[in-house]
């Protein structure tokens, strides 16, 4: 990988933890005096969604560019994505049911 791929790949780290600490912001509000200040801090972090999801789109487009524009390459393009996302999806959804159901 190349030296200017791995800085987008490293900005695209950025905007998932700026994504994460969005989300933190909400077990701090537990405390309703500093409510606007964890907002003020931490809530432009939901614009990394956006930047991940393009950086994402970018990458893949980048990386699958001199692959054959075929039926089967398409299926093993999703078939690889699969593979990789879902044992991970699957693990945290299950992790998240059954901690609610205790």
């Amino acid at each position: 990988m190349n030296q200017k791929l791995k800085t987008i790949q490293a900005l695209r780290g950025i905007a998932a933890m700026a994504v994460v600490l969005s989300h933190y912001r909400l077990y701090l509000h537990q405390n309703e005096n500093y409510k606007n200040l964890w907002d003020g801090l931490l809530g432009w972090g939901i614009v990394g969604v956006d930047i991940f999801f393009v950086i994402s789109g970018f990458i893949m487009a980048y990386t699958t560019i001199d692959s054959p524009s075929n039926f089967a390459s398409s299926m093993k393009f999703i078939l690889n994505r699969i593979i990789r996302i879902m044992p991970s999806y699957y693990f945290f959804y299950c992790y998240h049911f059954f901690s609610l159901v205790r």
